[in-house]
């Protein structure tokens, strides 16, 4: 038996539910169709608009996955068919005359001001010094750590060189016991020499060697090389020529008199004058330093 559209499965009619739900106190529905449609037809987009009003792209070709569970192909569906769909909206928009792209000299308004993006800028800043003061302690603890190590075998070598000075020196009392010497063993000068014997020597104090080929130059040598210079001509190297004898430019004209002058007794007695060499009207004899000092004295 075939059941009314307006009965539901426990044969119950319209009339029956919105009785019960009157009864109940409840709102009872309103199911209008025609009412929905009229209103559907009024908001509608109208078939006579333009397409650039509504920018409304529908697929020519429908969109088909093997394997609806496979994400990847999936996805490249979406987005082939994306791509068709804006490759056939710039086609109409150039069709139209319609500009789609932004011009190069515009400017949007920034979304965020410029106060939130000074925040930003500060909090990344901040995190960067904190990575950058991380990584300087890390450095730092690795520094320290490889100067302890370092430190630690310039200990060990040390101890090592010096353990190979006593041996040697041991070694080296024991034959001076053996061979019948004397006095004792100078410890400050044996470790001076080192743990082969020998004495070290400062940088100045080191002979540089002598290559195959270079003849060595004594200290006596070098001394005249510096001296004298190397080879050549030395002798008449002072001598005028005919150039160098006609130039007067170095000369200077002497200040000659007729032998007249100031001898070193000058401005004493009556005038220390010296004519010819020989001082003429001299004063008086100059007392003693024995008469100079009671005089003085008695002043």
């Amino acid at each position: 038996m075939e059941k009314d559209g307006d009965e539901d499965e426990e044969g119950n009619s319209a009339e029956q539910r919105v009785a019960r739900s009157s009864d109940a106190g409840a709102r009872p529905p309103i199911y209008n169709a025609e009412g929905m449609h009229e209103k559907l037809e009024d908001i509608c987009w109208p078939s006579e608009a333009a397409w650039d009003e509504s920018l409304v792209i529908t697929g020519e070709d429908s969109t088909q996955v093997e394997d609806v569970d496979d994400d990847l192909a999936r996805e490249l569906a979406f987005y082939n068919q994306a791509l068709a769909a804006a490759r056939g909206a710039v086609g109409k928009l150039e069709a139209a005359g319609t500009k789609w792209l932004r011009p190069p000299d515009y400017y949007a308004e920034m979304v965020k001001s410029d106060e939130h993006m000074a925040r930003v800028k500060a909090q990344l800043m901040h995190e960067q010094g904190e990575i950058e003061g991380a990584q300087d302690r890390r450095k730092q603890r690795e520094a320290k750590k490889y100067s302890k190590q370092v430190q630690a075998e310039r200990i060990k070598e040390k101890a090592q060189t010096k353990k190979a000075s006593i041996s040697s020196i041991s070694r080296l009392r024991k034959q001076r016991a053996r061979d019948g010497f004397a006095g004792e063993l100078d410890m400050e000068k044996e470790l001076a020499r080192g743990p082969g014997g020998k004495t070290p020597m400062s940088p100045g104090q080191r002979i540089r060697p002598v290559h195959a080929g270079e003849r060595k130059v004594s200290k006596k040598r070098e001394a005249k090389d510096t001296k004298f210079g190397f080879g050549g001509r030395k002798r008449l190297g002072k001598q005028n020529d005919a150039s160098s004898a006609a130039d007067m430019g170095g000369f200077r004209q002497g200040n000659f008199d007729d032998g007249v002058g100031r001898g070193r007794g000058g401005g004493r007695g009556d005038g220390g004058v010296r004519q010819g060499g020989v001082k003429k009207n001299a004063g008086g004899n100059r007392p003693g330093k024995a008469r100079r000092q009671a005089g003085n004295r008695g002043r």
